[in-house]
């Protein structure tokens, strides 16, 4: 085996041992649950199954009535029922159901878009304000017909779990998240399902992810989805639903519709406030549009058609959603209907029984929001309205269901955990309308049969849930019955009213006296709140139990990743060669034989055994075999060291500590880069640090470059220490002024942001200059970067070719970031006061003009497609080609005819780089890593271009001057030493992460830069997107991952060019040899220390950057661990923790790739050598 095959496989083993562990720690820590797919059936009556009770036990009251008289309360419920035959004593008009529905959904639709504020208010008015002015005139005009909703999503705030959680009325996992951008079909019973029951008559407009959720119910005829991936696009969805949405309601007006139900989806105002943010000229215009389209659906409603306007989620303050903050879970639900929706309106007309129904509506929902611990200060404070204000209550997406089901007369699906909206509930009786009359009593039992009906329903979903079994923890009987208590209660109260003298006299048409009403409605309010109660202690003890980890699983997945941590420490310490990994690669093997044995024992005989409840449950027979293998693996190296480990410790107290404690001192740069790197690693036990990580990151970039800078100056002077470190020092504070900040780090938070950057403004003068500063920035990088990359890297001959290339590639980047300014600029700065007609009028010209366009073509899909294609090129150049070169150039020297020139301009760039002033000589045998060199430093400029492509103005040039900042680092260790290398090299790596943060992103999911998806692509390519939306988020990451070569042979050359030193004289400044005997001694050494172990810096590196990633990877595991349950899991640490999770793989993909590139490179060198030996 050859030492980079032996290399490579065992970094394969490390990768695989990762990604078991991660395997089995998100299978116990991200949250699942079971999909019943079990469909609901119509009630014969809402009092179907009464009583409800335990049947292990006996209760007081209703049990306690015998048969006989459970008849009797039960026919008593039923005469009284409204939803049964009419009596001829009491006949009722409970409004029949809504024969045809429209569903308007405008996608990210935040709550206060609707609001309309007046115009005399003394703060400026954002954009997004007064443009829907219809919701509130319709509010005004007829109150009980306009019902206005704060319409509360349960986080993630992604499309997908949107348009589950209303039509299924069910909660989302955190798994769920991923599937907003791989939907796949919804299996659970859904609201759709019973309308396509009821009629076929359904259509459909707009956002593709309903026909991917529900394929089922939408025919193709009728069905007109649009790709909802383009966000750069406002207006080809939105266009196209009103070309089909608008003949059909003129159809209708004629009384020749062929609709029953029709459902659109707008996505322009969701795509405003991705590209453009909230603020926007654009999104006044959009909104506006949508007021239009509002206006022509009002138009043709009518007794029969119920109008249902909502948004699925809000956005930030940036545009972005998909996680949990106010702006994102706070949108908008508008009821509109020419009939009555409620009885509790405040209308002109206020009368003593509306004013109960209000009042009584109010207090359910302050319940619920108390229950629900709904934080109506915080809305407010974020958003600007009274949260509390009781003219738009809050109500939860989920509780949709079964109010829609309620108003079209259908079964509420299977699945769903929401409760009625009780604003809508209510029976026209046409008898006494005094406040405590038999009219109030009427419409507070038919409140309470509705309100049993939606029990019955959670009910018997809680009893299936928890017989179906697998991932039903936290649902048995035992555990259940607490929650029930409520119900039990209701049904027990309501037993007891049904079999009062006076309830009875009221079922027949007697009548009560004032008292005996209010005792009535007295009980019936309570009997609706027992049953609500329990409603909401299904709610959230659904919530938490489907936030259960299964803890067995995360602990198995830690203890891999720390036995991986201790596998990586030991390796980096024990250095290494070819015998020695050759050594681990037998010891792993061993250990998996014993591992996978161990494994199929425990999943074939004790699984069982050892699952209990949360403890191992989500663990099946391949997990139990990967634990085995990827255990005893690093098990059986680790205990193989352990033992060497004795004996070696045996020896040193036996022959004395002290050369062992200067050798163990001797590492100092090594023990204080582990030590920085646990030091980051354990903020993330604290969520203040990873929410301030980028401040971390830059503390950890100037601790690490002055510690660097100190012990350079030793060695080698202040001048040569100070002057790198300084560079450092200041590129780390100046690319901090730009970024993202989270929503927690407000109000100590302020970054530049693209969006704040214009080329020119009305307002605001000191952006300007700014903008027009880091434009002139970039027209001098153009200039400076090729030539100092040309100066400072030195490639032999055939560089010119590619720098010169690469130039073209840079200046075409940054005429794109300089179009992506100029763009932007056209926008007004200020999200104050709506500009003039003729602001907008101007810019919306300027966009339809032909030069426009063309330019918007050349600069948004050409320019990217050529930086593509070009840097890919240099790429396989630098890969391919300089391999190639120095091959021929190894031939040469060996036979004889090498350039006497090429050596010595060789060695003036090693004096360059190194800051030396002694002549240096490069050998012909230059040792691997100076061959591997040119490859290294190509490949990380190609990297450089092709990541900076999908990165905003602001982030595109720090990506491409990273490089430069690379030869800083390099400079910061004495001259002839490789001491200070893994200290240079962790400092690039938080110079990496340092780049994620300061190129806009943050680790939450409202921060991912979906925009990148399209760069240089027309349409939707899900692969291709995705890997450019990586490649935009990790660009810090994979640009420090290309250059972690280039650090190991730019630091190995000067060690090397210092060693020559050694064997020369300065005589009249020219070099020249002591003798030749030494020299050749010298050339012996070397070359049989080359045949050991050519490659060991670069091992030695990897293995130090795969450690980087896996230590935070573990103690990320062991935190949230231990603290699965705290407040900010999911909203704090799970994104973090995925994040490093990501990057973890990513950089065992990265060490793989580079190690199969050497591979083939080195595979190419002997075959040349082997020929010339034959020669």
């Amino acid at each position: 085996m050859t030492p980079t095959s032996s290399i490579l496989l065992l970094f394969l083993w490390t990768a695989a041992c990762h990604a078991i562990a991660l395997y089995i720690f998100m299978s116990g820590f991200l949250l699942t649950r079971q999909a019943l797919d079990i469909k609901s059936q119509p009630l014969t009556t809402p009092w179907q199954h009464f009583p409800i009770t335990n049947q292990t036990r006996s209760h007081l009251g209703v049990e306690a009535l015998g048969a006989p008289s459970l008849t009797s309360t039960l026919a008593t419920l039923l005469r009284a029922s409204s939803f049964s035959r009419p009596s001829q004593l009491h006949p009722t008009s409970h409004p029949h159901p809504f024969q045809k529905l429209i569903v308007i959904l405008i996608d990210a639709l935040r709550f206060d878009f609707v609001l309309t504020h007046p115009l005399s208010n003394p703060t400026p008015i954002p954009y997004y304000h007064n443009n829907l002015p219809l919701i509130e005139h319709l509010r005004q005009q007829n109150p009980s017909r306009s019902l206005l909703f704060q319409y509360r999503a349960d986080p993630p705030t992604t499309t997908t779990q949107r348009l589950k959680a209303i039509l299924t009325g069910s909660l989302p996992t955190f798994i769920d998240a991923g599937s907003s951008f791989a939907s796949s079909a919804v299996s659970e019973d859904h609201l759709l399902r019973h309308l396509r029951d009821k009629t076929s008559n359904i259509y459909f407009m707009g956002d593709d992810t309903w026909t991917h959720l529900y394929p089922e119910v939408f025919d193709k005829t009728r069905t007109f989805p649009y790709e909802s991936f383009k966000t750069f696009d406002l207006h080809t969805v939105d266009t196209g639903v009103q070309s089909h949405l608008l003949p059909l309601l003129s159809a209708s007006s004629t009384h020749n519709s062929t609709w029953d139900v029709l459902i659109a989806h707008f996505l322009g105002v969701d795509h405003c406030g991705h590209k453009f943010g909230p603020s926007n000229l654009r999104m006044r215009d959009k909104l506006r549009e949508m007021n239009s389209v509002l206006e022509r659906v009002v138009a043709v409603i009518d007794d029969d058609t119920l109008l249902v306007v909502m948004g699925d989620h809000g956005m930030t303050t940036e545009g972005d959603h998909g996680g949990e903050s106010e702006e994102e879970l706070m949108s908008a639900l508008w009821l509109y209907s020419t009939r009555d929706l409620t009885i509790g309106d405040a209308g002109p007309e206020v009368t003593d029984e509306r004013r109960y129904w209000r009042d009584l509506h109010s207090r359910v929902h302050a319940s619920r929001a108390r229950a629900l611990s709904y934080d109506h200060s915080a809305i407010t404070s974020r958003l600007g309205y009274d949260a509390a204000s009781p003219l738009y209550p809050i109500v939860s997406q989920i509780q949709l269901v079964p109010t829609l089901s309620y108003l079209l007369g259908l079964p509420i699906p299977f699945g769903n955990l929401g409760a009625v909206i009780p604003d809508v509930v209510y029976t026209h009786y046409s008898g006494s309308s005094s406040p405590g009359g038999v009219a109030r009593i009427a419409n507070l039992f038919h409140l309470v049969e509705t309100v049993r009906v939606n029990a019955l329903q959670v009910h018997t979903y809680l009893l299936e849930y928890a017989a179906a079994g697998k991932n039903s923890h936290g649902f048995s009987r035992a555990q259940l019955e607490p929650m029930f208590e409520s119900l039990y209660e209701a049904e027990r109260e309501a037993g007891r009213l049904a079999g009062a003298g006076m309830f009875e006299m009221w079922a027949s048409g007697g009548k009560l006296h004032d008292e005996q009403e209010s005792h009535i409605v007295e009980t019936l309010e309570n009997i609706f709140f027992l049953y609500d109660a329990f409603l909401l202690r299904t709610l959230k003890h659904c919530q938490y139990h489907w936030a259960q980890f299964d803890v067995g699983c995360m602990i198995s997945g830690v203890a891999l990743l720390a036995l991986s941590v201790a596998v990586g420490v030991s390796l980096l310490y024990d250095g290494g060669s070819e015998d020695r990994s050759n050594w681990v690669l037998r010891r792993a093997r061993d250990g998996a034989v014993v591992g996978l044995v161990a494994g199929l024992i425990v999943a074939a005989v004790t699984a069982k055994m050892v699952m209990v409840e949360g403890w191992f449950e989500k663990m099946d027979a391949a997990g139990w075999i990967g634990v085995g293998v990827a255990g005893g693996s690093s098990v059986g190296v680790m205990s193989g060291w352990a033992k060497e480990w004795v004996v070696t410790l045996v020896a040193t107290v036996r022959g004395g500590i002290t050369n062992r404690s200067w050798k163990f001192m001797n590492l100092a740069p090594l023990h204080i880069t582990l030590v920085a790197l646990l030091s980051h690693a354990l903020t993330l036990a604290s969520n203040s640090y990873i929410l301030f990580e980028d401040r971390v990151v830059r503390f950890a970039v100037a601790s690490v470059a002055v510690y660097l800078a100190v012990f350079t100056a030793g060695a080698a002077g202040v001048h040569r220490a100070a002057m790198p470190a300084l560079v450092i020092l200041i590129y780390a504070r100046i690319t901090a002024l730009t970024g993202v900040c989270r929503e927690e780090q407000y109000p100590y938070c302020s970054y530049i942001t693209n969006n704040d950057l214009r080329l020119w403004a009305t307002e605001g003068s000191e952006v300007v200059m700014v903008t027009w500063g880091i434009v002139m920035g970039m027209v001098g990088m153009v200039w400076a970067m090729p030539r100092y990359m040309r100066k400072r890297v030195g490639i032999m001959g055939g560089a010119n070719g590619f720098f010169d290339g690469y130039a073209v590639l840079l200046t075409l980047l940054v005429a794109r970031w300089v179009w992506i300014l100029w763009f932007n600029s056209l926008a007004p700065l200020s999200a104050g006061t709506v500009p003039s007609g003729d602001e907008g009028q101007r810019e919306a010209d300027v966009m339809t003009t032909w030069g426009f366009r063309v330019a918007s073509e050349v600069f948004e899909i050409y320019v990217p497609r050529i930086v593509y294609m070009g840097g890919i090129a240099l790429g396989v150049v630098g890969i391919c080609g300089w391999g190639g070169v120095v091959a021929r150039s190894r031939e040469r020297m060996v036979n004889g005819v090498g350039d006497e020139a090429n050596i010595e301009g060789e060695a003036r760039e090693a004096r360059t780089l190194n800051g030396t002033d002694v002549p240096t000589n490069i050998p012909a045998q230059e040792d691997a890593l100076t061959r591997l060199r040119p490859m290294f430093w190509t490949t990380l400029l190609s990297v450089s271009l092709l990541i900076a492509t999908v990165q905003r103005p602001l982030g595109g040039p720090l990506v491409v001057t990273f490089p430069a900042v690379l030869t800083q680092i390099v400079q910061l260790s004495p001259p002839g030493s490789i001491r200070t290398l893994p200290a240079q090299l962790v400092l690039f790596h938080f110079l990496g992460h340092h780049l994620f943060f300061t190129t806009g992103h943050q680790a939450i999911f409202p921060a991912i830069p979906w925009d990148a998806a399209f760069v240089g692509l027309r349409d939707v390519h899900h692969y291709i997107g995705g890997y450019l939306v990586f490649s935009a988020v990790f660009a810090g990451w994979i640009i420090s991952w290309a250059g972690w070569g280039v650090v190991v042979a730019e630091v190995a050359r000067g060690h090397k060019a210092a060693r020559k030193e050694k064997a020369l004289v300065v005589n009249s400044g020219n070099a020249k040899v002591v003798t030749e005997e030494e020299e050749e001694e010298e050339e012996e050494e070397e070359e049989e220390q080359e045949k050991i172990d050519p490659l060991r810096p670069l091992m030695a590196a990897t293995r130090l950057l795969t450690l980087a990633h896996t230590l935070p990877a573990f103690f990320g595991a062991l935190f949230i661990t231990i603290l699965r349950r705290h407040l900010m899991t999911w909203k704090i640490f799970a994104p973090r923790f995925l994040l490093q999770c990501l990057l973890l793989v990513g950089v065992d993909a990265a060490v793989i790739a580079m190690w199969c590139v050497v591979s083939l490179i080195a595979a190419r060198w002997r075959r040349g050598r082997e020929s010339i030996k034959v020669q």
